[in-house]
């Protein structure tokens, strides 16, 4: 018998059934962390943030009933956005049922699997990203770049944010500015991961295949991403100062309480153990407590060279899949800081907040199993092809309930 959509689905729910989100626990210690809510419904959210209390205070009674004022509060308004991973599966392989059942669960595993760590994978680089999108930027510095079949990044720890087979755009703004992609693509067919090095098929600034007025400090983006994808703790707390400019889900958050709103930004040149230490500090004096401290692994190595493993602390995330994760203890002013290692974190920063005040909502379950509703099944028949289709995706955002109690610290400024 023929391997069909329909006597495929039993299938397809008992190797995964309600795990489809295990994949987003297990590839980053923060979205296992933070807080969810599948029922982010209609136009959008808004986010209201406290930026002052009341101001009617004085020793002076008369004074303070002149001086009285309204509590004063800043509203963002959150819309979705939208995020798939789709993979196909050749018709011959789900027919070979009939000769070795085992092959076909195999293969059905492994391409779903393979959808859904690349979805995770996705998730945990967004969830850092300030909305625009950009995984890199180009180093156009190196000899021959004109006609190199490479890309080096600027910054070798961003290659965690490329695949092989990844089509790639670029542009000269991180897409918060919306200035526009340049025409042309390129396509992945190698990494090396341990120089930051993306290699293609062709010259990057080929005509035909690729990215013809490629330069240096060009910022790159999957294809399809440019400007439009969820925005993470990049854009709730931004590495950089808020300008008079700023525009943030309706609000500019320079002409307010630029903290309260964004959070603070803290620099540091020292120790990293003693950076902790005094970044902790300087967030009690401005009323913040934090739980959690996120690195990149690359940071998160000189911190244990420091401390050693000693102060290393298993710690269990969630009840419903029992992951855990390994963290670092550092005394903060109001208790233990776990300080983990975050891949998708921009090197040479560290964001410190708390879990509960952030949450990922979606309408609906993440990822979401965009079955076929005609048949009820996980895979869809192609109708140009001799293939089924997996669907996942998310539509969804990051929100931050209280911005202003985090704190970011910039290494070696």
């Amino acid at each position: 018998m023929t391997a069909t959509t329909t006597n495929q689905l039993p299938l397809m729910k008992r190797i995964w059934g309600n795990k489809l989100s295990l994949p987003l626990y297990e590839e980053s210690r923060f979205l296992s962390a933070i807080s969810k809510d599948t029922q982010f419904v209609g136009e959008g959210r808004y986010v209201i943030v406290g930026v002052s209390p009341t101001s009617g205070g004085a020793a002076s009674f008369s004074t303070a009933y002149a001086n009285q004022g309204a509590t004063n509060n800043v509203r963002f308004f959150v819309t979705r956005k939208k995020n798939y991973q789709v993979a196909s599966i050749e018709g011959e392989t789900l027919s070979a049922v009939k000769a070795d059942k085992g092959a076909v669960i195999d293969s059905l595993k492994r391409e779903t699997k393979g959808a859904l760590y690349a979805f995770a994978r996705d998730m945990a680089f967004l969830a850092w990203n300030n909305g625009g999108g950009a995984r890199g930027r180009v180093d156009g510095t190196v000899a021959g770049f004109a006609t190199n079949t490479y890309i080096q990044l600027r910054n070798r720890a961003h290659v965690v944010h490329f695949e092989v087979g990844m089509y790639l755009k670029a542009a000269v703004d991180d897409g918060l500015a919306n200035g526009g992609e340049k025409a042309g693509r390129l396509r992945i067919t190698a990494i090396d991961r341990s120089t930051g090095v993306l290699r293609f098929g062709n010259a990057i600034n080929d005509n035909t295949n690729g990215i013809p007025t490629i330069a240096d400090g060009d910022y790159l983006f999957r294809e399809g991403d440019y400007n439009d994808v969820m925005t993470g703790m990049g854009g709730w707390n931004p590495q950089e100062p808020i300008g008079a400019s700023d525009s943030f889900w309706g609000q500019n958050r320079f002409n307010t309480d630029t903290q309260r709103v964004s959070g603070l930004r803290f620099e540091w040149s020292g120790d990293y153990e003693a950076g902790f230490i005094e970044a902790a500090q300087e967030a009690s004096l401005a009323g913040i407590r934090v739980s959690h401290a996120w690195m990149n692994p690359l940071d998160f190595k000189g911190l244990l060279r420091e401390v050693g493993t000693l102060k290393e602390a298993r710690v269990t995330d969630t009840d419903k899949y029992g992951v855990s994760f390994r963290a670092v203890h550092i005394q903060g002013p109001h208790g233990i800081i776990e300080v983990h290692n975050e891949p998708n974190v921009p090197q040479g920063y560290t964001w410190m907040n708390n879990p509960s005040d952030i949450y990922l909502r979606t309408a609906g379950e993440c990822p979401k199993d965009l079955f076929n509703p005609a048949t009820k099944s996980s895979l869809w028949a192609l109708q140009d092809a001799d293939a089924f289709q997996l669907r996942f995706g998310a539509y969804g955002n990051f929100t931050h309930e209280e911005p202003g109690n985090s704190v970011q610290i910039k290494w070696g400024a």
